[in-house]
């Protein structure tokens, strides 16, 4: 049985994807909002799914124009 690893991201790309912060990126992850991953020593990833999950849950629909 074939296991599929989860693509992972460099703590820096989710900052500048999110345009946040690194310590903010560290927040979301302790807060449960995205998924850390510890690859040993001073090493950490953030998960694609959890990034994902992330600004789908953050996205704020278009607002409409009523007619006056």
């Amino acid at each position: 049985m074939a296991s599929t690893l989860p693509k992972l991201h460099r703590i820096n790309d989710v900052a500048a994807a999110l345009g946040v912060s690194r310590n903010t990126v560290y927040r979301f992850a302790q807060e449960g909002k995205l998924v850390r991953i510890q690859l040993g020593g001073n090493s950490s990833r953030i998960t694609d799914d959890s990034v994902q999950a992330f600004v789908a849950a953050n996205t704020v629909p278009p607002r409409t124009r009523t007619a006056k």
